[in-house]
């Protein structure tokens, strides 16, 4: 039972952090799909429940913080190096 409490309330737990992020993400897009006049505001509600929780006191360790920053620009770019690269390639071949 220990390791759920940790799970919810050990902001140094690695875990916490993934949990506390998938439940910002998950709620955030399911709360983006609701339309109010024929207008949602889509994955912009993922940035408007990351500022709700962190209002109500959820927070995390600095280091991984650091941590997970870094890591999610290192996946950005390589996504980005996936989508570009076969193209990019294409180009220098028709140039000769």
């Amino acid at each position: 039972m220990n390791w759920l409490q940790d799970l919810l309330w050990n902001p140094g737990s690695v875990a916490h952090i993934v949990f506390l992020y998938a439940f910002v993400i998950a709620t955030g897009v399911l709360l983006g799909k609701i339309k109010i006049f024929g207008v949602s505001l889509g994955v912009t509600f993922v940035l408007f429940m990351g500022i709700f929780m962190g209002h109500f006191g959820f927070s995390a360790d600095h280091h991984i913080l650091h941590f997970i920053r870094d890591f999610g620009l290192i996946l950005f770019v390589f996504c980005i190096g996936l989508q570009v690269g076969p193209s990019f390639f294409l180009l220098l071949r028709k140039e000769e």
